[in-house]
């Protein structure tokens, strides 16, 4: 652990400050927050949201997939009010959307993941393809090994993030797990090759 928290360290800056916030308006993200974790999620705001999560904010245009998942959720949030979702744990909401918007293909594990890290984002991270790949590099001793599981699939995998951000974060210089975050995607994007 020593070795990953030294690294992180000494390069934290650099791969904080090639975070796109143009691409990524933190305002989105902080209002979605605010509204999917009180229930009280509009339309707009799970349309910004979903945008926000895949880069899409700003385009005129991008995959129908994507437009078509935006409308199952916000047809599913009622549903999902109805449901007690105020006296369920993160993994029993997580458990729900995939009821609901199952698929097997990534991107619905991760529009499942976000959606749950927004109505638990204090207690779950922020999961996909990316900061996967550092876990998966810091937790393989500072390399990647030609067997590790590329994509994250499952609950087991948000917990696997949750339990190294827990353990790292306190370790490190005066850092708040939304720049820790930006960290593991961009550093996750640059050993993708």
């Amino acid at each position: 652990m020593e070795k990953n928290i030294q690294f992180i360290n000494q390069h934290f800056d650099f791969f904080v400050k090639q975070y796109d916030e143009k691409k990524y308006p933190p305002k989105i993200y902080q209002t979605a927050k605010i509204n999917f974790s009180s229930f009280t999620a509009d339309e707009e705001t799970i349309k910004l949201a979903m945008e926000w999560k895949w880069g899409h904010i700003g385009k005129p245009n991008y995959p129908n997939n994507h437009k078509l998942l935006i409308k199952d959720i916000v047809s599913e949030w009622e549903n999902f009010i109805k449901s007690n979702h105020d006296k369920k744990s993160p993994d029993m909401n997580f458990e729900w959307w995939k009821n609901k918007l199952g698929g097997k293909s990534s991107s619905r594990y991760i529009t499942i993941a976000f959606i749950t890290h927004l109505i638990h984002n204090e207690e779950i991270p922020i999961i996909d393809q990316h900061n996967y790949r550092a876990l998966n590099f810091f937790t393989n001793n500072l390399s990647l090994s030609s067997s590790f599981k590329k994509r994250p699939s499952n609950w087991n995998d948000i917990t696997k993030l949750k339990e190294f951000t827990d353990t790292i974060l306190p370790h490190l210089n005066n850092t708040n797990p939304q720049d820790f975050d930006k960290f593991l995607m961009m550093f996750g994007k640059s050993i993708k090759k």
